[in-house]
């Protein structure tokens, strides 16, 4: 009944995604997810009018206190990072949206807006899937681990990590309630993106942990793995991005060789429930050895 219930969600949910200069709609063969396309500048004027409200230093005051570590973001970079998640609600309850995905790099490099990852890590923790990069199977996978498993994904350029024969998952923007939405959040330190810009949330990934690999190739097939968490990578002494993740992949025999990009990490063994929901709606699990 949870997989028949996730395919409704999916093709009743709406998918706002920010880039360009066009507005235009859509729906997603097979998935009938439907997509709202706007301007990214439409971001970049709703920041413009977006003062630093009592809402916006709520939230800035919550992660401060919460945080394990503050290492780079100063106060102004908080108040700058919750307005953009001021920002994000508006542009989804005025577009009736359930998920939400930017090109960001462009505007946030100029100044224009800062970088939205505090914004979009909270927006994940809530339960709307904020995905990275206007990058849209990504963001439909986050959508559906969040309808099929009521857990957050973490969006991740993939690295191979040679001597272990296993995959870094690296990225800015990573939920804390892993273990999902109803569970205490992980431990978490406040670090600047990679290009030291404003704030992102850098939650600390438990050792061990069984993890599921997941990724919408297209509207029919997907590629799905399961791991281990070996452990964090630190930055530094590493370079990229700031939450980082080493993988240890079940069954394969060579990292190098596993496909796509920014696939999906979350926790929980998930492979087969996944392999079940493609069999009754038409999906292609993607084979990988």
């Amino acid at each position: 009944m949870k997989m028949i219930k996730a395919a409704k969600q999916m093709r009743e949910s709406r998918l706002v995604i920010l880039r360009g200069n066009k507005e235009q709609g859509g729906a997603v063969e097979n998935l009938g997810t439907k997509l709202t396309t706007l301007p990214v500048q439409t971001f970049v004027r709703l920041y413009g009018e977006t003062g630093v409200t009592d809402d916006v230093k709520d939230i800035a005051r919550d992660y401060t206190s919460r945080a394990k570590k503050i290492v780079e973001p100063s106060p102004q970079d908080m108040l700058e990072a919750a307005r953009a998640y001021v920002v994000s609600r508006r542009i989804i309850e005025k577009e009736d949206a359930d998920a939400i995905t930017m090109d960001c790099l462009g505007p946030a490099s100029s100044r224009q807006i800062p970088v939205p990852c505090l914004a979009w890590a909270k927006l994940n923790d809530e339960g709307i899937p904020a995905g990275c990069e206007a990058d849209l199977y990504p963001t439909l996978t986050l959508m559906l681990v969040r309808y099929l498993f009521d857990k957050p994904g973490f969006q991740q350029d993939p690295v191979p990590e040679t001597v272990l024969n296993a995959l870094i998952g690296s990225h800015c923007v990573c939920a804390t309630k892993l273990d999902g939405f109803s569970k205490p959040p992980a431990a978490f330190n406040l670090r600047s993106h990679h290009s030291d810009l404003g704030v992102t949330v850098r939650p600390i990934w438990r050792k061990d942990q069984r993890v599921t690999i997941a990724q919408l190739m297209g509207p029919d097939t997907m590629l799905i793995c399961p791991g281990t968490v070996l452990g964090n990578v630190w930055t530094p002494p590493a370079g990229g991005c700031r939450t980082a993740v080493t993988v240890k992949l079940d069954g394969i025999s060579d990292a190098t060789q596993f496909p796509g990009f920014h696939q999906i990490f979350f926790y929980g063994d998930h492979e087969r429930d996944l392999r079940d929901y493609c069999q009754m709606f038409g999906i292609e699990p993607v084979e990988v050895s």
